[in-house]
């Protein structure tokens, strides 16, 4: 159990007239104040619920929603949310010194894509993890002037996926923009608009 601050929140959708519609959220701490403490308000839309307006304020609901008064109001406990460093989607945090991205690349990648820690010889260390790569980098930089850290060539693991000399030397034979096997960085790419 959280021993977080639990508040209520009441979430009302006004249905009127189209351009009157409104989505509205009131946050309540009823032990102690009952005036409310925090107001959202958002124009209706089927694709942003009462969720969506809690995460985007900090909170989220412990439990359910529950049907309360009129037409379409409805209340439920609410805590705000913990906010933790990011990590990627194997769990890794980047250290402070990382430069770039890491946990969005991770997060892109879903895993299937690998990336690489590249200094001016070429790749020295190649893993499926962003950040565990992008971290790896920052430790290598100590031994070495110029390091770099990016996902490789689906093709050519030794070589940048944006900037692959392989693949921009004898094109990757893509035919048009809709191409799975598309590199986007070759001549054929170019040629294709890929």
């Amino acid at each position: 159990m959280s021993n977080q601050r639990r508040v209520s929140a009441e979430f009302s959708q006004n249905l009127g007239p189209i351009s009157e519609r409104e989505d509205s959220l009131t946050l309540t701490a009823p032990l102690e104040n009952s005036d409310p403490f925090e107001r959202m308000s958002a124009a209706h839309s089927a694709d942003w619920s009462a969720d969506d307006m809690l995460r985007a304020a900090g909170w989220r609901v412990v439990g359910e929603w529950e049907y309360f008064a009129g037409p379409n109001v409805y209340r439920a406990t609410v805590e705000q949310v913990v906010k933790a460093t990011p990590g990627c989607i194997h769990g890794n945090v980047p250290v402070s010194e990382v430069v770039g991205d890491p946990v969005g690349a991770c997060r892109d990648s879903r895993g299937n894509e690998d990336f690489g820690v590249f200094n001016d010889e070429g790749c020295i260390y190649v893993y499926d993890c962003a950040v565990d790569v992008a971290n790896e980098a920052v430790k290598e930089s100590a031994e070495s002037d110029w390091i770099t850290w990016s996902k490789v060539c689906g093709e050519h693991a030794e070589q940048p996926a944006s900037t692959c000399d392989e693949c921009s030397a004898e094109g990757c034979g893509a035919v048009d923009s809709d191409d799975m096997d598309a590199c986007g960085h070759c001549s054929d790419c170019e040629l294709h608009n890929v």
